[in-house]
């Protein structure tokens, strides 16, 4: 959640709040082993001192990209490997079974669910988190492995917006050319929205401006997290950016709609209006 990450701002939040902020953003680690650390030189390992800022605080403790995201990287990698896998296979048993054949049908549909809609799920759901340990890594690195994975990070991150938008693009030339496929299947794998269905089963599809939902998320997401570095001692300059995107959003949701239902509509809106107190309260702490 983008308002966990107001804790890196340069205000005198509650304490209370900083405690859960930091403990739903957790700590580097988790059921994949982060095997970047392997390559990390043997100092980056170790603690400095730190002043009373949440950033200090990170920087004290060497949260660089790899180390901050390195376990997030690795898990993905095995995600990659193991599409890799089915694919191997699905091209060994479509040479000796029809496609009609269940195990063919099962292959296809984890190879399309994986390959397309997981991983542009996880990235979507991580983009806040991923981005700000790229941008925050650039500022920290203390070793050209580090410094080269950031700015890489970086890269990725603003080519996944742009990514996505010609994604929505594709998906809506697609959808008015009537080839929509709702069904995981070998027929599916070959139209243009079946393997998408991450970026528009929950979006009107009809007008243009409601499939960039997504894209408008992500760069939001970046443009927070680049201030949140780059304009760390003017908090006022963070919370305006947050309040106008917040708003922006908002007319944007009220304007075009584009969720199809109306409970996901309304806890879409429900999210912005608290993050647009959350921002209000943050100004009055910091005026």
């Amino acid at each position: 959640s983008m308002i966990n990450y107001f804790v890196f701002m340069n205000i005198n939040l509650p304490p209370n709040f900083i405690a859960y902020a930091k403990q739903s953003i957790g700590e580097p680690g988790g059921f994949v082993p982060n095997i970047f650390t392997t390559i990390l030189p043997k100092e980056q390992v170790q603690q400095k001192g730190s002043s009373g800022s949440v950033l200090d605080q990170y920087a004290a403790a060497n949260m660089t990209f790899l180390r901050r995201y390195g376990s997030k990287l690795t898990y993905f990698m095995l995600i990659l490997a193991f599409i890799l896998c089915l694919e191997y296979l699905l091209k060994i048993f479509s040479k000796k079974l029809s496609t009609a054949h269940p195990v063919i049908k099962i292959l296809v549909f984890f190879s399309c669910s994986l390959r397309w809609n997981f991983l542009i799920s996880e990235v979507i759901s991580d983009f806040q988190e991923s981005t700000f340990s790229a941008i925050y890594g650039v500022s920290i690195a203390d070793n050209q492995v580090d410094r080269f994975a950031s700015v890489l990070g970086i890269l990725l991150t603003t080519g996944m917006i742009i990514v996505i938008y010609f994604l929505a693009k594709k998906i809506f030339i697609s959808s008015h050319l009537k080839i929509f496929a709702s069904n995981a299947t070998p027929e599916t794998e070959k139209t243009e929205l079946g393997r998408y269905d991450a970026l528009h089963k929950s979006i009107k599809a009809n007008k243009f401006p409601n499939l960039l939902f997504f894209c408008f998320l992500l760069a939001r997401s970046f443009g927070f997290s680049l201030l949140l570095v780059l304009a760390s001692n003017t908090p006022i300059v963070q919370l305006t950016y947050l309040l106008i995107c917040s708003l922006g959003m908002i007319t944007y949701l009220l304007v075009y709609g584009p969720i199809k239902h109306k409970s996901q509509f309304l806890l879409t809106i429900g999210y912005e209006l608290l993050l647009l107190i959350c921002i209000g309260l943050a100004i009055a702490i910091y005026v």
